[in-house]
């Protein structure tokens, strides 16, 4: 009763990317970090465009990144019990660098280097 229609109240999975109309599946392969506009899921925006993002929506856990020169709002901080749940985009970042840089210092001698950390996305060349 809440999926299935595009409507007040009810749950929604959907992302929107810019790109020709007239050839929707074509914009879809081609679609580059930039050109994501808003991903929600469950009713939820998550990713997307600073300009989508509900005014007041989400204070707590969305924080604005710059993506491929364009900024974009990340809402992943969610509450619970899981583990890692209520952390930022930056916190997780933070934590994951560390972690390699640890790992490269505590292997020195072994010519394997696990930092620095691997972009999120890849933006297209200009």
């Amino acid at each position: 009763d809440q999926i299935g229609q595009l409507k007040a109240g009810m749950l929604a999975d959907l992302f929107i990317i810019d790109g020709d109309p007239a050839a929707p599946y074509d914009a879809l392969l081609k679609a580059t970090p930039a050109q994501v506009q808003l991903v929600m899921v469950g009713g939820q925006p998550l990713f997307g465009d600073a300009g989508r993002l509900p005014p007041g929506f989400g204070a707590d856990r969305c924080e604005m990144m710059p993506v491929c020169g364009h900024t974009k709002f990340f809402c992943i901080a969610i509450g619970g019990a899981g583990d890692k749940l209520g952390q930022k985009v930056s916190e997780i970042k933070a934590v994951l660098e560390q972690a390699m840089l640890d790992v490269d210092a505590a292997t020195a001698s072994d010519g394997w280097d696990f930092a620095p950390l691997t972009p999120m996305v890849k933006c297209a060349a200009p």
